[in-house]
């Protein structure tokens, strides 16, 4: 009987599958020239890549395309869910003071042009709206949650009317506590039945974000050396990187009559790169309505993000397994939730809420669109791995189903992945997608796993 099930589940599988029609994918570079704030990668605010689809465009710039219904006969029974935390301000006091105190100092010592004087009053503008709120969630983030919820309610109804187990787990940090609150506070305004759980306790952290200095079960890893000091594996580091890449002396000669006066505040190149970054582009996060971008040609724009994405590469991607922990709690939580379902058949949904780059690796693990694929180089990176894919707010809804008749079995059961409501495939496992057998999933995390241990 199981045979045929697995024999019956691969035709049903082919049939409903539909033909995509092929859609062009915008290059990275397309893509930031369509939409500048997207040069922001983790800062990205989103639009039109969340739930929401405001505007019915999706991470790459195309039209949104309705996702693909379930095969005949299958129905949803388990979302692992994990979200990013909504937009918030820039991360901490030391980055905010160290984009603006030099911008104050330059302005008092008339040391900017024209245009740089309109910056600084810009930048000193916005600063005053995000000092002593650094790392806090944004009204932004906190509507970003409440609208996912809606969604996720929305499109699995099955779920939902059907007494789910609910269960939300965040990280200690108020954005994650305060988006997981947003979340939860929605779902329970569409439907006050629900009974949901929430918990945030350092214990959790493993299956959060692993590489926190709080975990109390923190491992090592092979990403912990310092960030600038850091070989890729083809023997460069970020601040060479950068100087292939991008001119920021011409940058900071827009905004200095003498373009070495920074230098005596910080280094000119982590000024441009990460300082003004920063600032500049997690300011379409915040309400302030204050715009900077223009400090920025579309080209320099392009080349900054190029840069930030090469960072988070070498941070996440697949040269390192300091969170793989996330990984295997993944597949042990599942595990359960499928032998709890097949035992009192009672639908059940897992809420995670974290970070960034817990995600991102998460991404590149699966092989979310070839995220796990290795570059041929350091300037193949955006072409295979794009940061921007987990903007504020990301969310990767793991969907499990299984046959609506007939006697339930594990090797029957399909899931399908959406990010920020899209779906997407995974390069690693057999099938076209969007549903994939949870076996063979399992599978190439399995590989996955044991390849770094």
């Amino acid at each position: 009987m199981k045979i045929r099930l697995a024999a019956a589940l691969l035709l049903v599988m082919a049939a409903c599958t539909p033909k995509a029609a092929d859609v062009p994918v915008l290059t990275p570079q397309e893509q930031i020239a369509a939409d500048p704030y997207k040069a922001g990668g983790v800062y990205f605010r989103g639009k039109g890549y969340s739930y929401a689809n405001l505007d019915g465009k999706t991470a790459a710039g195309n039209e949104l395309r309705p996702l693909t219904p379930a095969p005949k006969g299958y129905k949803p029974f388990h979302i692992s869910h994990y979200g990013r935390h909504g937009a918030r301000y820039i991360i901490d006091p030391k980055t905010n003071d160290r984009s603006v105190n030099p911008m104050r100092a330059a302005l008092a010592d008339s040391a900017l042009t024209p245009y740089g004087v309109s910056l600084a009053e810009r930048m000193l503008a916005h600063y005053a709206t995000s000092q002593h709120r650094e790392g806090d969630l944004t009204r932004l983030g906190w509507r970003q949650h409440q609208d996912f919820a809606r969604e996720m309610y929305r499109e699995y109804p099955a779920i939902f009317k059907h007494d789910p187990k609910i269960e939300a787990y965040a990280t200690q940090v108020q954005r994650c506590i305060m988006s997981m609150d947003a979340f939860c506070t929605a779902l329970t305004a569409i439907d006050p039945h629900l009974d949901i759980y929430q918990e945030t306790s350092r214990i959790n952290l493993d299956n959060l974000n692993p590489h926190a200095n709080e975990n109390p079960l923190r491992q090592g890893g092979t990403a912990v050396a310092g960030r600038y000091t850091r070989v890729n594996p083809w023997g460069g580091t970020w601040p060479q990187f950068i100087d292939s890449i991008l001119d920021y002396k011409a940058i900071l000669a827009r905004i200095f009559k003498d373009p070495d006066w920074i230098a005596t505040y910080r280094e000119p190149r982590w000024f441009v790169a990460s300082d003004l970054f920063n600032f500049v582009l997690n300011a379409q996060d915040s309400d302030s309505g204050i715009d900077m971008m223009d400090v920025f040609t579309p080209e320099e724009l392009y080349k900054v993000w190029q840069s930030d994405n090469y960072m988070y590469w070498m941070e996440n991607g697949p040269v390192n397994d300091r969170d793989l922990p996330l990984v295997e709690n993944y597949v042990k939580f599942v595990d359960e939730a499928l032998e709890n379902y097949a035992s009192d058949g009672r639908p059940s949904v897992f809420l995670r809420f974290g970070h960034d780059s817990a995600l991102l690796y998460f991404l590149t693990c699966l092989d979310v669109d070839g995220m796990g694929q290795m570059p041929s180089s350091a300037a193949e990176i955006e072409n295979i791995w794009q940061n921007y894919r987990v903007p504020m707010g990301a969310t990767l809804n793991t969907v499990f189903y299984c046959p609506v008749h007939g006697k339930y079995f594990a090797d029957d059961v399909l899931v399908k992945m959406t990010l920020c409501g899209e779906e997407v495939k995974l390069a690693s496992v057999p099938g076209e997608g969007p549903y994939y057998r949870w076996s063979d999933v399992r599978n190439h995390l399995i590989e996955v796993i044991e390849s770094y241990n």
